[in-house]
């Protein structure tokens, strides 16, 4: 993916974080937070989904490859596991003590 499209990305979270804070700020706590430290949250938080997007995008395929490796003792993947709940025991009354 291009860097473009990343940063694109991280600045629509920007905006939604920022959103979201005006909100708070506006009707919950009825407290204004300074400039400076609006600005500060928004460059960590530009920066983190930056990094975070740029790992997902640069090493997704090592992800699913570990992730699909994962079986159970059968040999069955996990994934196909979580769609056979017939299997799966239910107890409704309460354990005795």
């Amino acid at each position: 993916m291009e860097f473009a499209i990343l940063f694109l990305i991280s600045l629509l979270i920007v905006i939604l974080y920022n959103i979201v804070n005006y909100i708070e700020m506006r009707f919950i706590q009825d407290d204004y937070k300074p400039v400076k430290t609006l600005a500060k949250d928004s460059i960590i938080i530009v920066l983190a989904s930056l990094a975070s997007l740029w790992i997902y995008t640069n090493y997704e395929s090592y992800f699913v490859d570990f992730f699909s490796i994962l079986m159970n003792k059968t040999g069955n993947q996990l994934g196909t596991m979580a769609n056979k709940t017939k299997d799966i025991p239910v107890f409704t009354d309460l354990p005795d003590f």
